[in-house]
């Protein structure tokens, strides 16, 4: 996706609706980001999907450490994303 406003449905739906998964990646806070949106889009569209929303917990505050190592501490690098699309695969079937 590479605008949050306006929010190109479409192709998410169709992603949706042939998968019935979504992986939504954030670099900040996941309350009110794109996989809120998203979450939305699949409500609304009474559609049957499971979510998985990465990003910086919001009751949370973020180590105080390198930033090029906090991706990896949140999960939010290449492994991170990996690890949690093959356990959302796995889940489903």
């Amino acid at each position: 996706v590479t605008s949050v406003r306006p929010l190109n449905a479409e192709p998410l739906l169709d992603s949706i609706r042939r998968t019935g998964k979504v992986v939504v990646v954030e670099h900040h806070q996941v309350h009110g980001g794109l996989g809120s949106m998203v979450s939305e889009l699949i409500s609304d569209n009474g559609l049957n999907a499971r979510l998985v929303r990465l990003g910086v917990p919001s009751n949370s505050f973020t180590p105080n450490i390198k930033a090029s190592s906090i991706k990896g501490v949140l999960g939010l690098d290449a492994a991170g994303i990996r690890k949690a699309v093959d356990e959302l695969s796995k889940s489903l079937g």
